[in-house]
């Protein structure tokens, strides 16, 4: 096969770039040797926003795209997005209010007026200790991460790039004889391209040593992020951003339905073996629950802790600083030796504003590639946002109409998911017979068989972990019977 992009990673850059240059009329292949969005892009806090740790590091610039980016997702994913109303308790051992409140009117004087909301805090029955009640509040939005990365990987199919997860690269090479790539897959398959982009994350590193030869000077900073989910610890759908000492920043924030996640505690890495570090993880752990007991009022323990999980990110290399102190911002390595078979490498980078990368990345191929942009793409919906006006609680009035035998508590979940794409799984039933087998809370056959079928669920943790998030509210046996029921099907697909 002969393409003009082969991209290394299904994450939210890999996904980005994917849509970005199949939507200029590019031949694209991207292959992850997970799930898409296995890695640290659905292992975030799910914040979309201006980045109040960017400001602490007077990056204006990433501040104000990352706004911009915000509004855009506003736009043209309103069921992922959704506005938070955030409260900073104040904490005099880390900064003063006068500083804060310095901080936060930069803040807000960055933002653009299609981003500002008024701030409706609930202060009342406030969790927080009494001497951390004196707080200032700020607007900002949170998204479902993983369901972005699925959704953009959707976008770029429908501009004809091939989208395959679980598919490892074993080697890259240049071939000289026609100035392009030649990337051999793990089952043998040879893949031709023109250019090569790697988004790989915290496999950048092994990737640049092992299989894809390259004289580039640029190294990965790993960093690990831990997070915490604990039981609700305040019943409204708030935030809390709470300063430590370190002056990281961590959140409290609304977790589905019934829980808070606190995360997340970054901790710079030495090298590749620390990622599962058990040492790490008793580190983050203290350091979380310490953050939730020194500002909640109700004290919590290991045993109150309904889930840890972490992710490894990458960031550009900037040695000597620490995790509070390295940028999230992305870094594009372009590697072209003699003007040929050009390779980037993408470094750090953060979910808000990944379309702006994806869109830079591409333009630094545009020399190689003769691809023009295409202006119409920056403003067309993601698959399953073109909701009129972007208003969900109307979205829901429809499904409402449209499925009056549907059983009203399923709703949100369907339309926050999947937007207008509920109703290919929804069309054509007349009763909650027909959404099949009941594995757990609102889940069905039918909404599984689609995600198998259009966006390529292979086994019970893609869907419950990835495309659903329906992880904490199945037990292990539901876990299993899902994981049987797919590969039962997949099976059947194979030999139909």
């Amino acid at each position: 096969m002969s393409i003009d992009i082969f991209i290394i990673g299904g994450g939210i850059h890999g996904t980005g770039i994917a849509a970005e240059a199949a939507s200029r009329g590019l031949k694209v292949m991207l292959c992850d040797k997970a799930d898409l969005a296995s890695g640290a892009s659905s292992r975030t806090t799910s914040l979309i926003s201006g980045g109040i740790h960017s400001l602490a590091k007077l990056e204006l610039d990433v501040v104000r795209r990352s706004f911009h980016e915000q509004a855009s997702l506003a736009r043209r994913a309103p069921h992922l997005l959704r506005h938070v109303d955030f409260a900073i308790p104040i904490d005099p051992d880390t900064r003063s209010k006068t500083r804060l409140r310095a901080s936060l009117f930069l803040y807000n004087s960055l933002r653009p007026s299609e981003c500002k909301n008024e701030t409706a805090f609930d202060t009342d029955n406030s969790p927080l200790k009494p001497h951390f009640r004196d707080c200032l509040t700020y607007s900002d939005c949170m998204i479902n991460d993983s369901r972005l990365v699925i959704s953009n990987a959707l976008l770029a199919r429908q501009y004809g790039a091939v989208i395959r997860p679980y598919t490892r690269v074993s080697h890259a090479e240049r071939n000289n004889s026609d100035n392009s790539w030649r990337i051999r897959l793990a089952d043998g398959e040879i893949i031709t391209s023109r250019a090569l982009v790697n988004t790989t994350g915290k496999d950048t590193n092994k990737l640049l040593q092992n299989a894809l030869p390259s004289s580039t000077r640029c190294k990965a900073q790993l960093l690990r992020g831990d997070h915490i989910i604990l039981p609700k610890l305040y019943p409204q759908q708030q935030g809390y951003t709470l300063q430590m000492e370190d002056k990281q920043l961590l959140y409290a924030l609304p977790f589905r339905q019934h829980y808070t996640l606190i995360g997340s505690h970054e901790q710079v890495l030495e090298d590749d073996t620390q990622a599962d570090d058990n040492k790490l993880t008793e580190n983050a752990i203290e350091h979380l629950l310490g953050a939730v007991n020194h500002y909640f009022s109700e004290p919590v323990n290991r045993k109150d802790i309904v889930r840890h999980f972490w992710a490894v990110r990458s960031a550009y290399d900037d040695i000597g600083n620490t995790a509070a102190r390295i940028s999230y911002d992305v870094v594009l390595d372009l590697e072209a030796p003699d003007n040929h078979a050009p390779l980037i490498n993408l470094f750090g980078g953060r979910l808000t504003t990944f379309r702006h990368s994806s869109e830079k990345a591409v333009e630094l191929l545009k020399p190689y590639l003769g691809c023009e942009k295409n202006r119409e793409f920056a403003q067309q919906p993601l698959p399953g946002g073109d909701i009129i006006d972007a208003n969900l609680d109307k979205f829901i009035e429809e499904l409402t109409f449209n499925y009056p035998w549907l059983d009203a508590s399923y709703l949100p979940r369907y339309a926050r998911v999947y937007g207008t794409l509920c109703h290919e799984f929804l069309n054509d039933c007349r009763s909650l017979e027909d959404l099949g087998e009941h594995f757990g809370n609102d889940l069905h056959a039918r909404e599984i068989d689609y995600l198998i079928e259009q966006e390529w669920a292979t086994c019970a943790d893609d869907i419950l972990w990835r495309r659903t998030r329906q992880g904490l509210s199945l037990d292990s046996a539901q876990h299993q019977r899902i994981d049987d029921y797919v590969k039962q099907k997949i099976t059947q697909q194979k030999t139909a």
